[in-house]
């Protein structure tokens, strides 16, 4: 994750070529979250990055906090009145105990300890409260890798128009850091979609045994 807060790294062209997130992924947590009785005042975007799924949790939560560990990416997010940002670990949330309606992550937890950040998410989180967790993947043809590699080129040789040769590389640099060291982390959970970390087991942990904030 260091590469993303390296002082030369251009958070600004980062945000104006990010993929947007579907509408309908937004309506879906939000139907999800009223379904279970959560409400919409208070909600935290923990590894926003530029702020992009924060701004659009800004038009439906009356308060949305938006936190990532590089302030050179929270530089360039889009302020709102209703929208606030702060720099911190997803592992450790500067927040009261049952501060949040929802937290989501998009696209980011392969970045956190995530068994450390669950702990936190619990612990953040009211009553009826709502964890959305948002991956996304490059599309693939089910047993045909030659197809698969294809549509893979192309949409990087539409990136590299986009962004520029050089930022691709700083960016497949830092999205691939943590891999090198531990095939459970970065993005060999992405391409699995997640399908590797435990949801279950890990947010299991009864409301009584969470960790407390000090003070």
């Amino acid at each position: 994750m260091t590469t993303f807060s390296n002082k030369d790294f251009d958070s600004a062209l980062y945000h104006a070529a990010r993929p947007v997130y579907h509408e309908g992924t937004y309506e879906l947590i939000y139907d999800y979250h009223q379904k279970k009785g959560g409400q919409f005042d208070t909600a935290a975007d923990v590894g926003t990055g530029t702020g992009q799924a924060a701004l659009k949790l800004a038009g439906k939560f009356k308060s949305v906090i938006g936190t990532d560990i590089s302030e050179k990416m929270l530089e360039a997010a889009e302020k709102k009145p209703n929208l606030q940002f702060q720099a911190c670990p997803a592992e450790k949330l500067p927040f009261a105990d049952s501060s949040f309606d929802l937290v989501s992550t998009f696209e980011a937890m392969h970045y956190f300890k995530y068994e450390e950040y669950f702990k936190e998410v619990q612990r953040v989180l009211k009553p009826n409260g709502t964890l959305a967790v948002v991956v996304y993947h490059l599309p693939h043809a089910k047993d045909m890798p030659e197809v698969s590699q294809a549509i893979n080129t192309l949409i990087f040789e539409k990136l590299k128009s986009s962004w520029g040769t050089s930022f691709l590389k700083v960016y497949s640099n830092a999205t691939h850091a943590d891999t090198h060291h531990n095939p459970d982390q970065g993005r060999f959970l992405v391409d699995n979609l997640y399908r590797d970390i435990s949801f279950v087991s890990l947010l299991s942990i009864p409301r009584k045994q969470r960790q407390r904030m000090p003070g």
